[in-house]
């Protein structure tokens, strides 16, 4: 087994993780500018790991599990590209008015979910280690307030 140090290990998370944000934003971005190359019938990746390409993305299939189609109606559809493994919102029990704070945050779900049952009196803070992840939350966020206002 190798060992690798802790940086070694923050580096290769940030990296995949990273990688899958900016892959997440490119996506969205050439859907938004009408050049998805899924409507082509690309694969979404050059390897096979993700099966036929008539299979849902990996992240569409945990959102279908953890989140009630309820929970995520009013969600523009790139906040569904969870990369996490549960629905804390779903335990935690939030109320009207308190303070989140999502660590780990990603593309932020979570965060987004958190902040509509806390309202407008609380506050969700998304924390992630990845400036690519902030930067899709960022994207999402501005989508977010796009839909929420038609």
């Amino acid at each position: 087994m190798v060992e690798r140090s802790h940086e070694e290990i923050r580096g290769v998370v940030r990296e995949h993780y990273g990688a899958r944000a900016r892959d997440r934003l490119a996506a969205t971005e050439e859907a938004e500018q009408g050049t998805d190359p899924a409507a082509a019938g690309d694969s979404c990746c050059d390897t096979s790991c993700c099966g036929p390409a008539e299979s849902p993305p990996l992240e569409q299939t945990l959102v279908q599990r953890l989140y009630s189609a309820e929970e995520v109606k009013d969600l523009p559809e790139e906040a569904l590209s969870s990369l996490g493994c549960g629905n804390p919102t779903a335990i935690a029990g939030l109320k009207e008015g308190e303070h989140v704070l999502d660590l780990g945050s990603g593309g932020g779900l979570d965060c987004f979910l958190a902040a509509q049952k806390v309202g407008p009196s609380g506050k969700a803070v998304g924390l992630d280690m990845t400036s690519d992840m902030l930067e899709l939350a960022l994207h999402i966020h501005r989508r977010f307030r796009q839909v929420s206002e038609e």
